[in-house]
């Protein structure tokens, strides 16, 4: 991941350059980096997700609460690109309603799952 950083900022210092000298070459270079960390992330996915898969085998019969975890996570990079998109083309207001819409529904699917942690944490106390 590191070495995707350093990646991203290098490329940030030739479009830098490459603005003010030859503005064609910075569109191609920064999909060119683009590309790249889109391989390499997508190449890092599949071991993720077979550690996901192991953490939800883990929970057994509460893995519902991995697949909200999971969807939550999903949405807020989702929401965070969406609103750094808005933030590029200058519109602030949209970005700021991405990201709150993006929390309340977060919020939304956490909910059930916050019922059931207080249900167990009741059925503790009753014991």
């Amino acid at each position: 991941m590191i070495k995707l950083i350093a990646l991203c900022v290098i490329g940030a210092a030739f479009l830098v350059f490459f603005k003010q000298s030859r503005p064609e070459f910075g569109l191609l270079l920064k999909l060119s980096v683009l590309a790249f960390i889109g391989v390499a992330v997508l190449l890092t996915f599949s071991s993720v997700a077979s550690e996901i898969q192991d953490i939800q085998n883990l929970f057994g019969e509460n893995g519902a609460l991995v697949k909200i975890l999971l969807k939550a996570l999903g949405l807020s990079v989702i929401a965070q690109l969406a609103a750094d998109i808005c933030k590029d083309c200058g519109e602030q207001t949209l970005a700021s309603a991405v990201e709150m819409t993006a929390k309340l529904s977060i919020l939304l699917m956490a909910l059930p799952a916050a019922k059931q942690l207080v249900e167990i944490s009741l059925g503790w106390l009753n014991v």
